[in-house]
C-alpha cells in the first residue's frame, strides 16, 4: 500500500459481483488506477485495489476486491463477505444472461453479508448499444424490486465510474460511522479525524449511460 492510501480517517470495505467476464475487473481498474484494456484477463479468485477518496471533510480509503466470476471461487469468495459494508452487483448490458443471474448474486449477498450493508446495481458495457439485449428500464426496474441504486456504466468511455464509487465511499462511511456509535470507547478514540485537501465532487445516485 502506498503512503497515499495510508493517509485516511475511516476504512471501508467493497465487494464486486457478477458473472465472469462482465467488466468487474475493467471498473474497479478504471476507478483505482485510471487505466482501461480491451484485453480480458481472468480474475483468478480475488484482486484487491484501494483508494483514499474526500467525503465531506472526510479522508475514505475505499478498499475493492474483484471477484472471479467462475463458479469454482463462489465458496472462497463467500468468506470475504464478512465486514464488507458495500457490494457491486455487475451485469453485461449486451448479455441477457448476466442479467438473469443478478437474482441468486443478490441473494448470496443477503445470506452472508454482517450487519447493515450498502448495494447497488451496475449494467455494464453501456457503450456496446448496439449489442445491447437489457434494456435500462429493466436494469432499474430490477434494482427497484431490491430497493437498491441502479447505474449503467462503462468502464471504456469512462461513464458513470465515478459516480458508483463515490457514492458507495459515502454510503459505506455513514454506516462505518453508525456502527462506531456502538463500538467500544477505545475503537471510537483510535479513529483520529483530519482535514481533508479537497472534494471529490457531486454525487449522483441513478443515471444511465446517456
Amino acid at each position: 500500500m502506498n503512503q497515499a492510501t495510508q493517509n485516511y480517517d475511516y476504512l471501508t470495505k467493497v465487494i464486486i459481483l457478477g458473472d465472469y467476464g462482465v467488466g468487474k475487473s475493467s471498473l474497479m481498474l478504471r476507478f483505482a488506477e485510471g487505466t482501461f484494456t480491451d484485453m480480458h484477463i481472468a480474475t483468478i479468485g480475488v484482486e484487491f485495489k484501494a483508494r483514499v477518496l474526500n467525503v465531506g471533510e472526510t479522508r475514505v480509503n475505499l478498499q475493492m476486491w474483484d471477484t472471479g466470476g467462475g463458479a469454482r471461487f463462489q465458496e472462497i469468495i463467500k468468506t470475504y463477505y464478512r465486514g464488507t459494508k458495500g457490494f457491486i452487483v455487475v451485469y453485461n448490458i449486451a448479455s441477457r444472461l448476466s442479467f438473469e443471474h443478478v437474482d441468486k448474486w443478490i441473494e448470496d449477498i443477503d445470506i452472508y453479508k454482517t450487519g447493515k450493508v450498502f448495494k447497488i446495481l451496475v449494467g455494464s458495457k453501456c457503450d456496446l448499444e448496439s449489442a445491447r439485449e437489457v434494456s435500462y428500464e429493466e436494469g432499474l426496474q430490477k434494482a427497484k424490486l431490491y430497493g437498491i441504486q441502479f447505474f449503467e456504466a462503462s468502464a471504456k468511455t469512462p461513464i458513470n465510474v465515478d459516480s458508483i464509487f463515490n457514492l458507495l465511499a459515502a454510503e459505506t462511511l455513514q454506516i462505518v460511522q453508525e456502527e462506531l456509535l456502538d463500538a467500544p470507547a477505545e475503537a471510537k478514540d483510535s479513529m483520529k479525524i483530519k482535514k481533508p485537501d479537497s472534494n471529490e465532487g457531486e454525487i449522483k445516485k441513478h443515471a444511465s449511460c446517456f
